[in-house]
């Protein structure tokens, strides 16, 4: 008899032990699901909120642009960015923007400089089709950046820049803007989402560049 209750015992232990487990897996996959649903951000909805929206975006912008022969206005790139997933109020606040985003770019004629890239992106993600306006050097001595909802701070000069930060020169005439794709801190190199780098209104994503906290700005989302 004693052994039969032991064994019961044991037994009630162990069918206990496995019920919690199994019930404590079940709860933290749950869980993990939802936190990483959570975290998501779909390009394609008014509300995104993350600062790598600007380089999903941009990203896109480019490759609708190289589709559609840099046709901005076109149906090509309309229907494309529909295709992307993009609102109507997104591609609404696309055509308008594109409207007086565009400029001579020097060797390549008439089409989106920096800064009118930058300011097609915030439109898009923001709504704000009236920020980014004047040239690409009056926002190198900045504190922030604002458009719509969105407002960018200018880091601190020994800030590690990173991902979706916002830089801008004062070099040249009119200076420069972008999107910071990537960053190599061993290098203190970063790679820029960038239009009319190379002075012919071309979207570029692959030129590396010093991190000099002299000739660029940095800003980051608050």
């Amino acid at each position: 008899m004693k052994i039969k209750k032991k064994l019961s015992f044991i037994l009630i232990v162990f069918f206990f032990f496995e019920f919690t487990s199994s019930s404590l897996a079940a709860s933290y996959y749950k869980d993990s699901t939802s936190q990483e649903a959570t975290a998501q951000v779909s390009v394609g909805k008014a509300e995104t909120t993350s600062s790598n929206d600007l380089i999903k975006i941009g990203e896109d912008l480019k490759d609708v642009f190289e589709k559609c022969g840099y046709a901005y206005q076109s149906d090509c790139v309309i229907n494309a960015l529909k295709t992307k997933g993009y609102t109507d109020q997104q591609v609404s606040s696309y055509r308008t923007r594109i409207g007086n985003a565009q400029a001579d770019c020097g060797n390549g004629g008439y089409g989106v400089p920096c800064l009118g890239f930058v300011a097609i992106i915030g439109a898009i993600v923001s709504g704000d089709t009236n920020s980014f306006g004047g040239n690409a050097n009056d926002y190198y001595s900045k504190q922030s950046i604002s458009f719509g909802s969105y407002t960018y701070k200018r880091l601190n000069p020994k800030d590690p820049i990173i991902a979706g930060d916002i830089g801008a020169s004062a070099m040249g005439s009119y200076g420069h803007i972008l999107i910071v794709k990537s960053v190599d801190q061993a290098s203190d190199y970063f790679i820029g989402l960038e239009s009319n780098a190379n002075g012919n209104c071309r979207v570029t994503d692959d030129i590396p560049r010093p991190i000099d906290r002299d000739l660029y700005a940095f800003f980051r989302k608050q």
